[in-house]
């Protein structure tokens, strides 16, 4: 039992002898937020290394964890919203804004409580965040009028920022807007964009991989010169077209409408994976596609077909370099 007790001693001393730098990296960055802040409670030391947690990520998960089953049946969206909103602010209140790496806020949050997450967000900007992930995702249909809008004017100064993930949130992105320098990973998903976010993509001159998911552009036509990216996926995207020069993209992924692609000078790119809806026939894939992607040696597709449309097989030559065909064809009879 002595010896036991020594050894704890020794593990202890031992680990409160490293540098506070050491312990935020092998520890306090791989606890959650709840379990970091419990461990603030062991000493002065641990607290501050608490106040500089790297992961700062909240959802509605922590709401329920402070209160008790009756008063979350009880409880109103309102009031489930304040005290979500006060859990946030308490913790931006006690850190010091160093080591800050990841911003996540996954809750049901909108335009009224906009001026909550221009403050969150600012303070992550100015914190020197490399990642942030806006998920405000609602339980009922929201309209643009009423969706949080992104606060592209906290990103015009020098920032961090290499990774932005938001959902259900509102773009309106000025036409000179140059903040994002250094973001290598944009996903945007069930966003109301109100202007043409052309211009902004392609002056992301480090942007490797670019998501597009459920958005409704109104009129866009997708352009510009992409030095960086690598990996272009948009699905069920209202976009007229698909128009950009992309000297390093690898694969791209569609799915959605026949509509016009052009790539400019990607001879990188050997893999696609296309899925057209509803109803069209494979001549789009042959002809329209082995146009715009002529270097293909990986296509993966989803196609359904009437009996009536006679297959251009013959087409399949077009695709001069393919060696990977897969796909899944639906037939469908005229009744």
């Amino acid at each position: 039992m002595v010896a036991n007790q020594r050894k704890r001693c020794l593990y202890k001393s031992s680990l409160h002898d490293l540098p506070e730098e050491i312990l935020q990296i092998l520890i306090i960055s791989r606890l959650t937020l709840k379990d970091a802040a419990r461990m603030s409670t062991l000493s002065r030391m641990w607290k501050r290394l608490w106040n500089s947690h790297s992961n700062l990520s909240f959802d509605a998960a922590m709401v329920t964890n402070f209160c008790s089953e009756r008063d979350q049946e009880s409880r109103s969206s309102q009031d489930q919203e304040k005290k979500f909103i006060d859990i946030v602010n308490t913790v931006f209140g006690c850190h010091d804004g160093t080591n800050l790496k990841h911003f996540k806020v996954s809750f049901e949050l909108r335009e009224k409580h906009g001026c909550s997450l221009d403050s969150w967000i600012g303070f992550a900007v100015s914190s020197h965040a490399s990642e942030i992930v806006l998920d405000l995702d609602p339980k009922s249909p929201r309209t643009a009028q009423d969706a949080y809008d992104f606060p592209f004017h906290l990103f015009q100064s020098e920032n961090s920022i290499q990774s932005v993930w938001v959902k259900c949130v509102s773009l309106k992105p000025p036409r000179d807007f140059y903040g994002f320098t250094k973001l290598t990973k944009l996903t945007i998903s069930s966003i109301h964009i109100l202007y043409d976010i052309g211009n902004m993509l392609s002056n992301c001159c480090a942007l490797k991989r670019l998501h597009i998911v459920c958005c409704n552009f109104g009129e866009l036509k997708l352009h510009g010169t992409f030095y960086r990216l690598q990996h272009l996926c948009v699905i069920y995207t209202e976009v007229q077209a698909i128009e950009l020069h992309a000297i390093d993209l690898l694969t791209f992924k569609y799915v959605g409408q026949p509509l016009p692609i052009v790539f400019y000078e990607s001879p990188k790119l050997k893999m696609a994976n296309i899925k057209l809806c509803p109803n069209y026939h494979m001549g789009y894939i042959y002809s329209g596609l082995s146009t715009a992607l002529p270097c293909l040696e990986e296509l993966y597709m989803d196609v359904l077909i009437k009996t009536e449309v006679c297959l251009p097989t013959r087409c399949l030559y077009q695709f001069v370099c393919i060696s990977v065909l897969n796909g899944i064809l639906v037939i469908l009879t005229s009744s």
